[in-house]
């Protein structure tokens, strides 16, 4: 078929001008600008790193779509072009979406807890319902969503096997453009993920939609070899394996300027812990006990926003020597780590802690509860305690006592070899224009 003149346009401006990616991760401002509000998580640091490090390639626009609340701050940050979405009551229906659970039948809703507060938050909710901004389909989460489908750009990059990624990667596909799925834990490869199963994982998504997410996306990155071999047994096909990135020019700088947040000030040598309120993944739960097991350790917790029924038990049953504090920005958390003498994880299950490539980067080793054995072993940035949390107390107690930390030579070389920005953009740059 001889092709139109509107086909030669749009082959020509291909090659005349930059290619253009837009990533798409809904929660990322307050990693972007550390002005705004809000919890950071693994997801959204990595998605800033890459989109910030790949805007400096001259060949490569990048645009990034956030969620906000609040009026933006700027449309541009270290040449990335910002493209906010207003949703005016995005953080009140994110608190209440951790109190009440949709229904398929009547009565249509169900109360994981009872707070005073729903009596107004639900009613402001429903009558802003008709008004707020389409981020998936709610009848059919695998179709396209006009938001995505006219973004200007030619890939559309999301983060996580969730329902909005579901709606990003058919808005491409029905646009006509390429979709690039980064896999942001073991969660998003789920055995149960079928295309006929009414199975929801724990963040509300439905297996339909994370199916869908996986099978249809035109490139699938992973962080783990683990998670590589997950994804052709439970869904047949191959993806890129690339390791989470941390910009060690930018973080050795921080550790050397930064100054320690005032909620901060007057701690020395604790034992860190860093994550959201979740239950059943990051576990912060076990912090309590953990403190109790190591009386003679000081502990802090920077628990970011999450589950509030979670935090308020983990506050209440928090020892004498457990601090806990909601947020720290991100350009303080590398003075966080200066002063750490060690980072424990009580994850169940992760994707790959950005956490542990902070530790590593600052000399401080890594106690896990559960996660990333493999990577601990070959960085030697850490150990891992097996489920154990007698075992995982022991562990605390040694590295707390040994302060020389003899390996934080061979866990830097290898984090710079293995995760440092610059070689995981050329790596991802690489990707991009293959596709």
């Amino acid at each position: 078929m001889a092709s139109t003149n509107e086909d030669n346009r749009s082959r020509d401006d291909s090659v005349d001008r930059p290619l253009r990616v837009c990533f798409v991760v809904l929660d990322a401002y307050p990693a972007i600008d550390s002005r705004v509000s809000g919890g950071i998580g693994g997801i959204e640091t990595r998605s800033w790193l890459l989109a910030r490090a790949l805007s400096q390639q001259a060949d490569i626009e990048v645009s990034f779509l956030v969620r906000t609340s609040e009026t933006i701050l700027k449309f541009e940050y270290d040449g990335v072009q910002i493209v906010p979405v207003y949703d005016r009551f995005a953080e009140i229906r994110n608190t209440v979406s951790r109190s009440v659970k949709r229904k398929q039948r009547f009565p249509w809703l169900s109360f994981k807890e009872c707070r005073i507060e729903l009596l107004w938050q639900l009613p402001v909710l429903a009558l802003y319902e008709p008004f707020r901004p389409v981020f998936h389909a709610k009848s059919d989460p695998v179709q396209p969503v006009k938001l995505f489908s006219e973004m200007n750009t030619d890939i559309l990059a999301c983060f996580g096997v969730n329902v909005v990624s579901a709606a990003v990667i058919a808005s491409a596909k029905a646009a006509g453009k390429k979709s690039v799925l980064f896999i942001a834990s073991d969660i998003d490869l789920d055995e149960r993920y079928t295309a006929e199963s009414d199975y929801v994982n724990i963040y509300h998504s439905p297996a339909k939609a994370c199916h869908y997410s996986v099978e249809n996306a035109d490139q699938v990155i992973v962080q783990t070899p683990e998670q590589l071999k997950m994804l052709e047994e439970n869904f047949g096909r191959s993806g890129e394996l690339m390791g989470n990135p941390i910009d060690l020019e930018e973080w050795d700088h921080r550790l050397e300027s930064s100054k320690l947040p005032a909620e901060v000030e007057g701690f020395d040598r604790y034992v860190l812990w860093v994550g959201r309120a979740e239950r059943n993944q990051k576990q912060p739960q076990l912090m309590p006990e953990l403190a109790r097991l190591c009386p003679d350790q000081t502990f802090l917790m920077i628990m970011n926003p999450g589950d509030e029924q979670l935090a308020a038990e983990v506050r209440q049953s928090a020892p004498a020597n457990l601090k806990i504090i909601d947020r720290v920005p991100f350009p303080d958390m590398p003075a966080v780590y200066r002063h750490a003498v060690a980072l424990v994880n009580t994850s169940d299950s992760e994707g790959f802690p950005n956490t542990f490539l902070q530790a590593a980067a600052s000399g401080v080793p890594v106690a896990s509860f559960k996660v990333c054995e493999e990577f601990l072993e070959a960085s030697k940035a850490g150990v891992c305690a097996q489920g154990s949390m007698e075992q995982l107390g022991g562990l605390v107690q040694e590295i707390s006592i040994d302060k020389s930390n003899g390996n934080a030579d061979s866990a830097r070389d290898y984090i710079c070899q293995h995760h440092d920005i610059r070689n995981s953009v050329s790596e991802v740059a690489k990707l991009l224009k293959r596709l």
